[in-house]
């Protein structure tokens, strides 16, 4: 429960306070919650990242610090607070827990997809999404495609060629678009 406090520490919105507080207060919630996210991740063309993320430390099926983190990522997310949950990946780093695959997907789609003004959603998006490639992991193309229209939505003109740019460190590394 310490990282779950920690994890839900930076949330500045009451509604989504009170959310945390009501749907995952305890271990009891949380696991069921985690357990509801897994079904929705499986059921949404991540099973594989579902069960790396959700693989428990032990045998005593503790849940992992980053599929915690991961669970309240989400739950911003479904509640439409993407800042708020990008702030929790923040704490998340700031508290030494490295993200997964599967973190990194719904970071990177969440802010990519993102309607707002907020140029610095697009960004992070890139950025995570690099970071992603320089640690060995490969991202579906879905997050490729998420980034890259997102990139050509700032500014069409302007952006044509950071989105090039991208397109090409993205071929370097390696990966191919499927």
């Amino acid at each position: 429960m310490k990282v779950l406090k920690k994890a839900t520490e930076y949330c500045e919105d009451k509604d989504l306070k009170e959310m945390f507080d009501m749907n995952i207060g305890d271990y009891d919630s949380l696991n069921k919650y985690a357990i509801k996210v897994f079904d929705a991740m499986a059921n949404d063309t991540l099973a594989v990242e579902a069960k790396e993320l959700f693989k428990p430390r032990s045998e005593s099926a503790v849940l992992p610090d980053v599929a915690i983190y991961t669970v309240v990522i989400w739950a911003c997310i479904c509640f439409s607070n993407i800042k708020a949950a990008h702030n929790v990946y923040q704490c998340m780093i700031d508290n030494g827990v490295a993200p997964n695959s599967c973190t990194y997907i719904i970071l990177i789609n969440t802010l990519a997809n993102n309607s707002s003004s907020d140029v610095n959603f697009v960004w992070y998006a890139k950025k995570y999404f690099l970071e992603m490639l320089a640690k060995g992991m490969t991202p579906p193309s879905s997050s490729y495609m998420a980034v890259f229209k997102a990139i050509a939505r700032q500014e069409p003109v302007v952006k044509a060629k950071e989105a090039r740019s991208f397109l090409s460190r993205y071929k370097q590394r390696g990966s191919a678009l499927s």
